[in-house]
């Protein structure tokens, strides 16, 4: 950094509603525990969009199976 003439850069830590959103967490989610606890919660999540995707496909192919188990 030295070399291009950066002497210091300023980030902020992200609050853990910043996270919950960046997660794809609704608005209304709500984590109990300290801040601490909670950046680890929501470091350990899966986001709920991916959930819901294996959910939907999980589904999609149980039901073909049952249908040709029906037939």
């Amino acid at each position: 950094m030295a070399h291009y003439g950066i002497g210091d850069i300023l980030m902020r830590m992200l609050y853990s509603n910043e996270l919950l959103k960046i997660q794809g967490f609704s608005e209304d989610y709500v984590l109990l525990g300290s801040d601490s606890d909670k950046k680890k919660f929501i470091g350990n999540s899966i986001s709920p969009i991916y959930v819901q995707r294996w959910i939907e496909t999980f589904g999609k192919a149980v039901g073909k199976s049952l249908k040709q188990e029906a037939a």
